[in-house]
């Protein structure tokens, strides 16, 4: 199922990330341990049995939300893209080139959030200019 996104909607890219993908990437759980002494006690060998079947449990419901997560982030990533290729009138240029400028503009600025690779976007494009 494609979906498709308007960033336009949104005040701010963060925001419209935030509502559409999530605010955290799907954390891995801690995973149960036992100490040599607690081996000797029944109680606490069931008790760690027991964690240890509910770990995996949350491990694929992590899956299950991680997969969820990737797939909402692709689509984000694709609203994005075409979101800086209209904005900076980009859409003249032959898709290979909108693809490869987003790619690099990508490269160069996404550590530094949004706004960076908007930017680096517009100074690629005065290649074409």
């Amino acid at each position: 199922m494609i979906t498709v996104i308007d960033l336009e909607a949104f005040k701010t890219l963060d925001d419209a990330y935030q509502e559409l993908v999530g605010k955290y990437y799907p954390e891995k759980p801690k995973t149960p341990t036992i100490s040599e002494k607690d081996m000797l006690d029944i109680n606490k060998i069931q008790e760690y049995l027991f964690a240890v079947q509910n770990y995996n449990y949350i491990l694929i419901e992590r899956e299950n939300k991680l997969k969820e997560f990737q797939i909402k982030d692709t689509q984000f990533q694709e609203a994005f893209k075409k979101y800086i290729i209209k904005h900076i009138r980009a859409s003249t240029l032959l898709e290979k080139y909108q693809d490869n400028l987003f790619r690099k503009a990508w490269e160069y600025g996404h550590a530094d959030g949004y706004q960076e690779v908007y930017y680096q976007a517009l100074s690629l494009m005065e290649i074409f200019l």
